[in-house]
């Protein structure tokens, strides 16, 4: 019998599917160099996740970033090779150039 995930793990899954993929995108477009699976997926427990949770209380809250990080991709984490929607893409780019520190060029 097929149990459905709690809320945690789901937010998980799809946290880590979500940072795989913006991870595959920029390197092949050779941004953010120094970003880090670690790094991006504690920036987005941070912010995305954090955002529902203190507004909206623990399970509310975890629902709503839940359904915000399915968004996020074009398929489900299980069912194909991570990808980004549309809102994903600037969802991410946000992100990370709100919190992620682009190297000093000289």
């Amino acid at each position: 019998m097929k149990q459905p995930l709690t809320p945690v793990l789901r937010a998980a899954l799809y946290r880590r599917a979500v940072a795989c993929a913006w991870l595959n995108l920029c390197a092949r477009q050779h941004r953010y160099p120094q970003l880090t699976l670690d790094t991006l997926e504690t920036a987005m427990t941070a912010e995305l996740e954090g955002f529902y949770l203190r507004q909206h209380g623990e399970e509310k809250g975890r629902q709503i970033a839940c359904a915000l990080l399915e968004d996020l991709m074009e398929a489900g984490p299980l069912k194909a090779a991570p990808s980004l929607s549309f809102l994903g893409l600037a969802v991410m780019d946000e992100l990370c150039a709100r919190h992620i520190a682009a190297p000093v060029v000289h």
